[in-house]
């Protein structure tokens, strides 16, 4: 392989970890959203509107952790943490073969 070919499958491969990155980045976001939904820890429920404000925050919190204990959410938890992983590693790798090509040889 040649300087040349090198450098061109070098750029291909730090385009693909960034689009990597920012797919991960952007299904973080909508991954977060859907929990957030779906533990409807940021509503008020019927009911909790005489509470105080501590009492309703202390409910709704106690509603999110349920994401992490509960087995109907295990799909959700997999997707977050994948993509979490997915994007560490790209970043990661983003990082190395930068490095690697701004050495002088």
């Amino acid at each position: 392989m040649t300087g040349e070919e090198r450098s061109l499958a070098v750029q291909i491969a730090l385009r693909i970890l960034m689009a990597i990155i920012s797919l991960g980045v952007l299904s973080g976001i909508i991954t977060i959203a859907v929990v957030l939904w779906r533990t409807e820890s940021l509503v008020v429920l019927p009911g909790e509107e005489g509470l105080s404000r501590w009492e309703r925050k202390a409910r709704q919190s106690n509603r999110f952790s349920a994401f992490f204990l509960e087995t109907r959410f295990r799909r959700l938890r997999l997707a977050m943490f994948g993509i979490v992983a997915l994007c560490v590693a790209s970043f990661a790798l983003l990082i190395l073969i930068d490095a690697c090509r701004s050495e002088p040889h």
